[in-house]
């Protein structure tokens, strides 16, 4: 108990003596890792590991380990890794999957000269915002199995188009 004690007291200093908010954790025996949730575990205590491979080779050119469970914020450090080891990456086509999808790793890449190809998300969900139909006259949405609902809050998203700002 003593040894959490002085541990949450050490993470206040290093974090200028705020205070912890309600409902964060730490993890005492690995603190610089990060509760993310997984694809087929659930909610984990986790590392987010991310390579760059040369696939006609099949060689990891450079690798990036992180405790943010996005996608998006990995793929900067992970291809500065591969300069590193490898030199430039101009003039190179790059491929991602849509959790690499983002404005600023689009302008990232198009500085680095390297083309850069990455799907958006697209929603698969039967339910998703575009599958409700809204009623100006009432302020409702119908949801695609006929449920009426009414409106409870607005919310701003900061998103444009799909991409992240």
């Amino acid at each position: 108990m003593e040894t959490g004690k002085t541990t949450l007291e050490q993470s206040g200093k290093e974090n200028g003596n705020k205070k912890i908010p309600p409902g964060k954790q730490i993890n005492f025996t690995d603190p610089d890792s990060s509760i993310m949730l997984t694809k087929h575990h659930g909610v984990q205590q986790c590392y987010n590991h991310l390579a760059w491979v040369d696939v006609k080779a099949h060689i990891i050119l450079g690798a990036h380990t992180s405790n943010n469970a996005s996608d998006q914020l990995g793929l900067q450090p992970t291809l500065e890794h591969a300069e590193k080891m490898c030199g430039s990456l101009k003039d190179i086509q790059a491929g991602a999957d849509a959790g690499f999808f983002s404005a600023n790793n689009i302008a990232f890449m198009r500085r680095k000269g390297t083309d850069f190809y990455a799907s958006y998300a697209v929603a698969k969900s039967p339910y998703a915002k575009d599958k409700f139909a809204y009623d100006a006259q009432s302020d409702t949405y119908t949801c695609p199995e006929g449920q009426m609902l009414s409106r409870q809050k607005t919310k701003k998203s900061g998103k444009i188009g799909g991409i992240q700002q």
